[in-house]
């Protein structure tokens, strides 16, 4: 089987998206190492490169791998609103090569009312036709599957991966109320995207209703000067300074450490498809404060892993302060977060799934796999 992922990888940064994408292809390719080949296009880049150990080659190439011995099987696009996947997914059809759209949170309710006029024209455009085409669309959850499946003739629920580490195995973390509480948010700073400005807002309320000093860390890359800018500026001025680090981007292992070195995750986003900072968080044993807009709630209250709150920085902060003011319930949310991570996202499970709906779609295509 040769297949083509056609993700929006860039040279100077690495986002969820392909992260998540990536490991599809890496463990793909380690467990069917003998059934499977996998080839990486990426729209924005010139010239080959390499990442996580997978040559990515420029869609320049992708036509070379539409016809004769080298032709591809099966296409999996990951990511929304890229024009040259539309044209790559007009050759696909011409030359009949399934394809499988992962859309990562771009079919939710606020992801189509951010840039609504440029996501209207864009739908008009094109968009519309992509979607309709794929042999399947790929959604991460349920809710992500009901904002998005009727777009879409056949469709399929896989989650994203996260692999185990040891950091998984064992028991949960003991609260330690003798240091400052400190909360973590990872991700990139995107003010309204990520509800950073909701973030911010319910921890200056927080702040007047807390007499202890609490932190809360921002790790990750800017989204662009003038979110960055606003985000220093609203810190200042509401005199947060003293209790909002910006860290910027860190490494994988750089995150691993001060999830290590912290007790709360919390995510105020107003769309994701399936967050990968949550799904680290929960394997580290921390109690997560999301919203419902995370694609988590079902999980965070079956398993009683954290909180869950709307999209507004009074609940938030009502969340935040009843994570502080239950200390005698941390130890057991820490153990279910890593519960949770462990019965819901087994890698093995996640790539079988995802390795029989490859053979089901090129079954129906041609008849035979």
């Amino acid at each position: 089987m040769r297949v083509g992922y056609v993700i929006p990888v860039k040279e100077s940064s690495v986002s969820g998206l392909v992260r998540a994408s990536v490991k599809y292809a890496e463990l793909l390719s380690t467990t069917f190492c003998n059934d499977i080949c996998i080839f990486i296009f990426s729209p924005y880049i010139e010239q080959k490169i390499t990442f996580n150990g997978f040559d990515i080659l420029p869609i320049s190439s992708f036509f070379h791998y539409t016809e004769g011995t080298e032709k591809l099987d099966l296409v999996h696009f990951h990511g929304g609103y890229i024009y040259d996947f539309y044209n790559m997914a007009r050759i696909c059809c011409k030359v009949n090569i399934p394809y499988i759209y992962s859309p990562q949170g771009e079919l939710m309710y606020y992801a189509q009312h951010y840039k609504r006029l440029k996501k209207i024209v864009g739908n008009i455009l094109y968009h519309n036709k992509f979607v309709k085409r794929a042999a399947a669309v790929h959604f991460l959850n349920e809710n992500e599957c009901l904002n998005g499946k009727h777009w879409c003739k056949s469709y399929f629920i896989l989650p994203n991966i996260v692999e185990m580490s040891d950091r998984m195995i064992g028991v949960g973390r003991t609260f330690n109320s003798d240091k400052c509480p400190v909360f973590l948010f990872v991700g990139r700073m995107d003010i309204f995207h990520k509800g950073i400005d909701l973030l911010l807002l319910a921890l200056y309320k927080v702040r007047a209703n807390f007499s202890k000093n609490i932190k809360l860390f921002l790790v990750g890359p800017e989204h662009n000067s003038n979110d960055f800018r606003k985000i220093v500026e609203f810190i200042h001025r509401c005199d947060l300074h003293d209790c909002v680090s910006l860290l910027g981007l860190k490494s994988p292992e750089q995150i691993t450490q001060i999830m290590n070195d912290v007790d709360y995750y919390i995510q105020t986003s107003r769309w994701e498809g399936q967050s990968l900072s949550i799904l680290d968080a929960l394997s580290a044993g921390l109690p997560c404060i999301v919203t419902k807009q995370t694609n988590m709630e079902n999980l965070i209250r079956k398993y009683n892993a954290g909180w869950v709150c709307d999209l507004d920085a009074a609940e938030i902060s009502n969340n935040i302060l009843n994570a502080l003011n239950v200390h005698n319930e941390y130890d057991v949310m820490s153990q279910n977060a890593k519960v949770l991570f462990r019965n819901e996202f087994n890698t093995k499970i996640i790539i079988n799934n995802l390795m029989e709906n490859y053979k089901r779609i090129i079954v129906n295509k041609n008849g035979r796999y």
